[in-house]
């Protein structure tokens, strides 16, 4: 691959995120950048046959010495064992996951301990019942109280869920499960609207993305453990998840992601939803081996498959905002206008 043609494949892969600059002594800078870190390639001109300069910074020191120190060793792997091939693509794409990995080991105890956030906050009704019953005994009123309408501290009281009632209608799946007790007189339905993407074929594997509107811990496990009651999804060789929500207490964006098996793609499809600033929805691609190992592309495909179904159900509109915000903003305000004739 020519040096134009390997500039031409990045610029396609990230877009805006790239940028490409000549500096003195037939240099030139490659320059990968995203709100919180930056990527730096200086290319001799001798190169591939010459290694880049590689400089990597970013602006809330994420990463630790020791963590820095590993990333810049195995750039200079890469760089040692493809000395005469082309390296932007997999020097950028090693960054990425590292700041992936590392954004998600950094939340994880957040997210841990907005989870104990969230079940504080759903028991808040129950101790609101225990005052109400106290109160009722010392008044003498004595009707029971509670989320069940039992005695607070009855055992009975504890939540069993049915098997849920699937309708499938075209391509939307709507769930309807039933919360009840033991005893069996109390119940509320829990509904669920998952969307289903176009299944596309490639090299005989197939892909699919499901998605669904999340608003809690609680709607990302009722999402996933009702879309694998199909057995031809819970069959698949794969199954990639990542979700991403506001949580309604803190309004800190949560997040998840699970690779199933297929390593560093839910890294991948987490980082997608970012990009695109997908709010409250949890996505899943559902993968077909098909007998041909499709390499790195298999990555594209899953991200492709669930790309097309967020915009077609309108999740990356806020993408869209965001890019016309930055426009107003390098205008001035003025956004983008044709020029004048003079």
């Amino acid at each position: 691959m020519a040096f134009s043609e390997e500039i031409e494949v990045i610029i396609s892969i990230y877009n805006s995120n790239i940028t490409i600059t000549d500096e003195p002594d037939h240099i030139k800078l490659i320059t990968y950048s995203e709100q919180d870190y930056l990527i730096k390639l200086y290319l001799p001109f001798t190169y591939p046959n010459a290694s880049p300069l590689f400089i990597f910074s970013s602006l809330n020191r994420m990463f630790d010495k020791s963590a820095e120190e590993e990333l810049y060793e195995d750039v200079q792997t890469i760089m040692n064992e493809n000395l005469g091939s082309e390296v932007l693509f997999q020097i950028i794409e090693l960054c990425r996951e590292r700041v992936t990995d590392r954004r998600y080991h950094q939340e994880k105890a957040l997210d841990a301990r907005h989870k104990t956030d969230e079940l504080l906050f759903d028991n808040s009704s129950l101790s609101d019942d225990i005052e109400e019953f106290t109160q009722s005994q010392c008044t003498g009123d004595r009707r029971e109280v509670g989320t069940s309408g039992h005695h607070p501290f009855s055992t009975s009281t504890q939540l069993t869920e049915s098997a849920p009632n699937l309708c499938v209608s075209g391509d939307e799946t709507k769930i309807k499960g039933r919360r009840e007790t033991e005893r069996g007189e109390m119940s509320v339905d829990v509904c669920v609207d998952i969307v289903h993407g176009e299944v596309v074929i490639e090299k005989k594997s197939s892909f699919q993305a499901h998605v669904c509107v999340v608003k809690s811990w609680r709607d990302v496990e009722t999402f996933r453990e009702t879309l694998l009651q199909d057995k031809r999804i819970a069959t698949a060789t794969h199954n990639i998840f990542a979700c991403r929500f506001v949580c309604p207490l803190s309004g800190r964006i949560l997040h998840e992601h699970d690779d199933d098996g297929e390593a560093a793609a839910g890294g991948r499809l987490a980082e997608l939803l970012r990009l695109m600033a997908v709010e409250n929805a949890a996505v899943i691609v559902t993968r077909h081996f098909g007998g041909v190992l499709l390499g790195p592309d298999r990555f594209r495909f899953i991200n492709n498959a669930a790309r097309k179904l967020l915009e077609r159900e309108g999740f990356g509109e806020r993408e869209k905002e965001r890019e016309r915000e930055r426009e107003k903003v390098n205008t001035g305000g003025k956004g983008k206008g044709k020029k004048k004739k003079k």
